[in-house]
Order: C-alpha cells, then structure tokens, then sequence
C-alpha cells in the first residue's frame, strides 16, 4: 500500500481502539536442564468461600468476612443455598449492604479470576447488584479500583433479573502494582426483595 507496517498500526489501532493492553511483571521461571517453566504464584483463595462458618457471636455474621448489617441486611440462611449448609442472603438493602473480605495478599500484575452464585427474588433494583475489588500497598494504604461491575452490565457474564435461580458469575480482574485486594459483593441501594450468595471461588 506503499506505507510502512508501522503507519498501517496506528491506523488500525485508531479505527478499531484496541486497548492497551496490561503489563505482567516480574514472572518467576524455574529452569531444569535446557528447558524453563513458569512458576506458579501462591494459591489464593476466598475466605469462607461457601458461607458455611458464622460468628458465634452472631449467626448472622459470617466468620472471616465483614458486613453491613448483620440481622437487618445480611443474615443466614440454611433454608436456600446452592450447596453446603448456608448461604448468605441479602434484603431490604439500604446504601450500605455490603459482604466484604479482609486483605487478601496477591501478586502485582497478575490476573485473578473471581465468581459466585447468585439468586434472586422479587429484588427491586437488579441492576445496582455489583461486585468490586479493590487494591492496596502491603501495609493496607493507598487503596486503588481495581475492578467494578454492576448487574445491570452483566457482573462480567449475564446480566441479573429481579427473580432467578441460581447463576454463577465470574470476572477477572489484574492486581496491577497492588500487593493486597479487598473484595466486595453489594447492592448499595435502598431496595425491596432478596438476594443471596454462595460458593465464591477466588482464583
């Protein structure tokens, strides 16, 4: 076309707006003999992942999770539930309803995928359904959006009716130069109806 490939590049790259596209640093190789392979990150993972452990103090609060009003808001329920015992239900959320982690230590510029199940029903606001992550240093400062969904763009796979069975959904998400995440599921809205949450998978 009597242009360079360069110049085809940038125009392609204008038309079509690719993203950038994110950085992955500092991977870690195990060599043996002529051959090297990745080695892989630690294993991280949710804690009380399937809602199955609650405070004694309170059977309404999940143990190693925080959240927004427990026994108003957030309670437990062994009545719906996906598997296991428990699950964790939300209703008559306020601006407030959130089900939060402590920090969880990852690695920088790694790509992590998180999912859950969720039901629904009779819940006013489907669309305000939202799933945040977000990052911090490794003292727990400086605090960065990582990711952040709402029902209503499909909480990375579907989107979410006001009454539904059970949906897994997933994200995926980079730590970019964050050493810690927090993740929340919330519906921050004052809202009628229920919602519930189980079986949440950090990867």
């Amino acid at each position: 076309f009597g242009q360079d490939d360069s110049h085809w590049d940038n125009v392609v790259k204008k038309q079509i707006g690719f993203p950038e596209a994110l950085p992955v640093k500092d991977t870690k190789f195990v060599v043996s003999g002529n051959q090297a392979a990745v080695q892989m990150d630690p294993v991280v993972a949710y804690p009380n992942a399937g809602f199955e452990n609650w405070r004694a103090s309170n059977n309404n609060y999940p143990a190693e999770l925080a959240v927004d009003g427990p026994g108003t808001i957030v309670f437990q329920d062994s009545v719906v539930k996906h598997s296991g015992n428990y699950s964790i239900r939300l209703e008559n959320t306020k601006i407030h309803s959130r089900i939060y982690t402590p920090l969880i230590t990852v690695e920088p510029f790694r790509t992590y995928q998180f999912s859950v199940w969720l039901k629904t029903a009779n819940f006013s606001a489907p669309s305000a359904i939202q799933t945040a992550v977000y990052g911090y240093d490794a003292d727990g400062s400086n605090s960065r959006r990582v990711y952040e969904n709402f029902a209503g763009n499909g909480m990375g796979s579907a989107s979410v009716l006001a009454t539904q069975d059970w949906q897994e959904y997933k994200i995926t998400f980079d730590s970019l130069d964050k050493t810690r995440i927090v993740i929340y599921l919330a519906a921050n809205i004052s809202a009628t109806g229920q919602l519930w949450f189980d079986d949440a998978v950090l990867t």
